[in-house]
C-alpha cells in the first residue's frame, strides 16, 4: 500500500492545531477591521461588535487544551486590525489583552454552567448565558477599558457595553451551530419544499429590516417581528439565530452608514446607537422564550411520539388489543395484536360495530359498553367468540373514557384470549359430566342434558329408553370385574354406534344405560331399541385372553308427552325395563 493512503492521526492533529488559529484569526481580524471600517464610514459609534463572538464560539467548540493557541491567534489579529485602523499597535496591546481575558472569562463560565449542546436549549441555559455573556463579562470588560482610556462614564459606556454584549448574544449561538454541523444536517434531513420555505422567510427577514431600519417612523419597527416570530414558529431556535443575525446586522449596516429612521429622530449619535441597541435587545429576548417553548413543546411531541409508538410495539407484540369505542359503540381507534386476536389488521378494525366482532351479533360487547359508560369508576367483562374462528374465545375489559369535565366520550376495551381458561372450564365440565369408564355421560350429566332438553319442549318428539345387563351380577362373580368393566365398556361402544350423533346415551350407575332419542315417532324410537338389544346379543364379548363372552341386555322404553317431568319420564322406561326384565330379559318393551 503506498504511504500515500495510509492515514496518520498525528497529521490530522497537527493540521487541526495550525489550521484552526489561523482561520480564528482571519475571522477575527475581517470582523473587527470591517466594523471598525464602517463605524469610521458612518458617524463613529459601534452599534454591535461581532468579533469576539467568533473567540467565544470557538472556544465552546475546541477542547481546552487548544485555547491558547486561539487566544493568542486572537490577540494577533486584534493587534493587527489596529494597525489597519491606524492605531499604535503597541498601544492596543492592553485593550486586546482584556478582550482576550473576557472571552476567556466567559467561555470559563459557560463551560461550568452551561449545557453547551443546547446552550438555549432550556431556560435555565438561557438564563445563564444572558447573565454571564450578556450582563456580567461585558460590563467587566467594557468597565476596564473605559478605565484604560480614562473617559467618563455615561452613554457612551453603556453604548460600548451593549455592542459587546449584543454582538456575543447575537452572533455566538449562531457561530456555535455552523460549527456544529447543524445547518448541514438540517440541509440533509429535510426536504426541497422545507429548504426553500426557510430560504423565503430569512430573505423577507432581510428585506423587511431593510426597509423598515430606512423608514423615518419608529412605528414601523414592530414589522420586523414578523418574519423574525414566523421564522421560529415554523424552524425553531436554529433558525432565529440566523434572522437575529440578518436583523442585527442590517440595523447596525444602515446605522453605521447614517441612513434609516433612528438618525432622524434623533439629533446625538450615541442616543441613537442605544435606542438601535435597545429595540435590538428587546427583539432578541422576546424571541428567546418563544423559541424555547416551541422547542420544548417540540421535544414534548417528539417524546409522546416515541412512547406512543413504543407501546404501540409493544402492544403489538404483545396478546393484547386495545380498542377505543364511541358513544354509539363504533370503533374509532385500535392498537395491539389485532391480527392474532380478531384474525384481522388493525387498521381495518375502526368504523366497525360490536356485531361485527362476535358470532353473537354483540350483544355481551354491547352490555358491558353500556355499563361502563353508566358507571365509570368500575371495568366490566365480557367473552365473545371470534368469528370464523371456532374455539377462540376473548375477554373485554371495557372502562369509561372521560374528558376533564367529566363527560363520557366512550370506552377503551382491553381484549386478550382466553382460550385456554376455556377450554379448561368447558374440560372440567366434561369431566364432571363423564363417566370415567365408559366416556358416555354420567348421572348428573344425563340428567342436566335431559332437562335442557325437555325445557326446549320438544312436544312428542323425544323418547327415553333404559337398559339394564342381563344376569351382569353373575359376570362379575364368576370372571372378575375387570372383565365386568370391559364387557360394560364394549356395550356402551355398541350403544353408541346405533345411535344418532344428536342421541344422548348415558350410563346411571353399574351396569344400568340411559338413552335420549330425539326421534319423529314413536315407531323410529322403537326401532333403534330393537337394533341396540340385537347388537348386543348377536356377538360375543372378546376379552383380552382371547376368550369371548356372550352377553345381553332388556330395554325398556318411553314417550315423552306435553308437561312431564324428567323423573316421571326415566320412571315410566323404569317400569317398561322392569316388565323386559320380568317377560324373559334380552328384548326392549315400551311403556
Amino acid at each position: 500500500m503506498s504511504r500515500a493512503h495510509v492515514h496518520d492521526p498525528a497529521i490530522g492533529l497537527a493540521f487541526h492545531a495550525y489550521i484552526t488559529p489561523l482561520v480564528v484569526g482571519l475571522l477575527y481580524f475581517v470582523g473587527a477591521v470591517g466594523t471598525s471600517a464602517l463605524t469610521a464610514a458612518g458617524h463613529g459609534i459601534v452599534a454591535l461588535w461581532p468579533a469576539n463572538a467568533v473567540l467565544l464560539a470557538f472556544l465552546l467548540h475546541l477542547r481546552r487544551g487548544h485555547w491558547g493557541s486561539v487566544l493568542l491567534a486572537g490577540l494577533g489579529a486584534d493587534m493587527l486590525a489596529n494597525m489597519a485602523i491606524d492605531q499604535n499597535i503597541m498601544a492596543s496591546l492592553p485593550y486586546g489583552l482584556i478582550t482576550m481575558a473576557e472571552v476567556f472569562l466567559a467561555a470559563s463560565i459557560l463551560r461550568k454552567r452551561v449545557n453547551i449542546g443546547e446552550i438555549l436549549g432550556s431556560y435555565h441555559n438561557a438564563a445563564q448565558f444572558f447573565l454571564w455573556v450578556g450582563l456580567v463579562v461585558p460590563a467587566l470588560g467594557t468597565f476596564a477599558t473605559t478605565l484604560l482610556s480614562e473617559q467618563a462614564f455615561g452613554t457612551l459606556f453603556l453604548s460600548r457595553f451593549a455592542a459587546d454584549a449584543l454582538g456575543l448574544l447575537i452572533f455566538t449561538p449562531f457561530l456555535l451551530a455552523l460549527l456544529g454541523g447543524h445547518f448541514r444536517h438540517f440541509y440533509d434531513k429535510k426536504s426541497w419544499p422545507r429548504r426553500l420555505e426557510i430560504l423565503v422567510l430569512l430573505l423577507l427577514t432581510g428585506v423587511i429590516s431593510a426597509a423598515v431600519f430606512s423608514i423615518s417612523h419608529l412605528s414601523v419597527l414592530f414589522l420586523i417581528a414578523v418574519p423574525v416570530t414566523a421564522v421560529t414558529i415554523r424552524f425553531g431556535w436554529l433558525f432565529t439565530k440566523v434572522a437575529l443575525v440578518i436583523v442585527g446586522g442590517t440595523g447596525a449596516l444602515e446605522l453605521a452608514l447614517g441612513l434609516g429612521a433612528v438618525p432622524v429622530l434623533y439629533d446625538e449619535i450615541v442616543r441613537e446607537t442605544l435606542y438601535f441597541q435597545l429595540f435590538l435587545a428587546s427583539l432578541q429576548f422576546t424571541q428567546w422564550p418563544l423559541a424555547i417553548a416551541f422547542e420544548a413543546r417540540k421535544h414534548l411531541f417528539r417524546q409522546m411520539q416515541n412512547s406512543e409508538r413504543s407501546l404501540r410495539e409493544l402492544a403489538e407484540h404483545s396478546s393484547i388489543l386495545m380498542l377505543t369505542f364511541d358513544l354509539q359503540g363504533v370503533c374509532i381507534k385500535a392498537a395491539g395484536s389485532s391480527a392474532l386476536l380478531l384474525g384481522r389488521a388493525a387498521e381495518t378494525l375502526p368504523g366497525l360495530g360490536f356485531a361485527d366482532l362476535t358470532i353473537d351479533r354483540g350483544h355481551g360487547l354491547s352490555a358491558a359498553h353500556n355499563l361502563a359508560m353508566d358507571m365509570p369508576n368500575e371495568l366490566h367483562l365480557a367473552e365473545f367468540e371470534v368469528p370464523g374462528k371456532k374455539g377462540i374465545w376473548l375477554e373485554a375489559k371495557f372502562g369509561a373514557l372521560t374528558d376533564d369535565d367529566g363527560r363520557c366520550l366512550g370506552t377503551l376495551a382491553t381484549v386478550h384470549n382466553i382460550s385456554v381458561r376455556k377450554h379448561h372450564e368447558a374440560e372440567l365440565v366434561r369431566l364432571s359430566t363423564t363417566d370415567s369408564l365408559t366416556g358416555l355421560l354420567n348421572r348428573a350429566g344425563f340428567l342436566s342434558r335431559l332437562k335442557q332438553e325437555l325445557n326446549n319442549d320438544r312436544r312428542g318428539v323425544l323418547s327415553l329408553a333404559m337398559i339394564d345387563v342381563d344376569r351382569f351380577k353373575l359376570i362379575n362373580d364368576n370372571c372378575g370385574h375387570q372383565t365386568g368393566d370391559i364387557v360394560l365398556q364394549e356395550i356402551a361402544r355398541r350403544i353408541s354406534f346405533e345411535v344418532r350423533s344428536s342421541d344422548a346415551v348415558g350410563r346411571l350407575g353399574g351396569d344400568e344405560f340411559v338413552v335420549l332419542l330425539s326421534t319423529t315417532s314413536l315407531e323410529q324410537a322403537e326401532h333403534v331399541c330393537e337394533r341396540v338389544v340385537a347388537s348386543i346379543s348377536t356377538a360375543p364379548v372378546k376379552l383380552p385372553s382371547g376368550e369371548t363372552m356372550h352377553t345381553a341386555i332388556s330395554c325398556g322404553l318411553s314417550k315423552y308427552v306435553p308437561g312431564i317431568s324428567a323423573e316421571d319420564l326415566l320412571h315410566e322406561a323404569d317400569l317398561a325395563l322392569y316388565t323386559a326384565k320380568r317377560g324373559g330379559r334380552n328384548q326392549f318393551v315400551s311403556a
